[in-house]
């Protein structure tokens, strides 16, 4: 009986160093195809893009962490808009563990970065060049658009449209701990 216990502990234990998963630790799901839109209340899909620099980012590598998701595009003005006080709330709340996912919508990694260089960003910038993220998570074409993800993973709040500060701050809040 033993031995079929750890025959089956091993299995498990392979599976999900296979496939990066283990559904206790990592509540993201993988994007679905087709599928209701993310609510508050849910638990956000997992996602992999790549950021400007070519490096892989996993929206689950930053688990049990607060995460703000914003959709934008460098043609956007509401989005130019909001981003100086997203910058402001990230280095007001770093050492909180607040990560601020930026995934940049169709453009080059070019056109994303000179945007932030040009505002003097220093938030983690992504790059989604098919939105497939954006149309997955249900945002559809509403720029800019936030999702706030509490350390529990969690959704707390999707707000579409830009962010004042202090609306902004209110979110931001919710998801830091303690």
């Amino acid at each position: 009986m033993a031995a079929l216990f750890l025959g089956l502990l091993a299995a498990v234990l392979f599976i999900s160093a296979v496939t990066g998963r283990d559904s206790a630790a990592n509540p993201a799901g993988p994007l679905p195809e087709s599928g209701p839109p993310l609510q508050a209340g849910a638990l956000p899909y997992d996602f992999t893009l790549m950021d400007v620099d070519g490096n892989a980012v996993r929206l689950s590598d930053f688990r049990e962490q607060p995460v703000m998701i914003n959709f934008w595009a460098t043609w956007c003005a509401p989005c130019r808009i909001e981003m100086p006080a997203m910058q402001a709330v990230y280095e007001a709340h770093r050492d909180d563990s607040l990560v601020i996912l930026a995934i940049n919508q169709g453009e080059t990694a070019a056109q994303a970065r000179q945007f932030f260089t040009e505002l003097g960003l220093s938030y983690s910038l992504l790059l989604d060049p098919e939105n497939a993220v954006l149309q997955r998570y249900g945002i559809g074409s509403f720029l800019p658009s936030s999702l706030f993800i509490a350390p529990s993973g969690e959704i707390t709040a999707i707000h579409r449209g830009p962010l004042s500060q202090k609306q902004l701050l209110q979110y931001v809040e919710q998801i830091l701990p303690g």
